[in-house]
């Protein structure tokens, strides 16, 4: 059976579809986990040295 191009780009979407899906829950149950073990603060911390260090190589440039 031939698939016509609509069919193929509605499988491709539906797979795309799934797999941000499963990154989705994924990422949200990292989440809950750094919430829920108390880590938030550091993580926080984090972001916020990512964000200044990536300042700092952009005003290099």
């Amino acid at each position: 059976m031939e698939q016509t191009m609509e069919q193929f780009l509605l499988e491709e979407l539906n797979l795309a579809n799934e797999s941000h899906t499963r990154l989705f829950n994924l990422l949200e149950s990292y989440m809950e986990f750094v919430a829920g073990v108390g880590l938030q603060d550091e993580f926080n911390a984090y972001l916020a040295r990512k964000v200044q260090k990536k300042q700092a190589e952009n005003e290099l440039k």
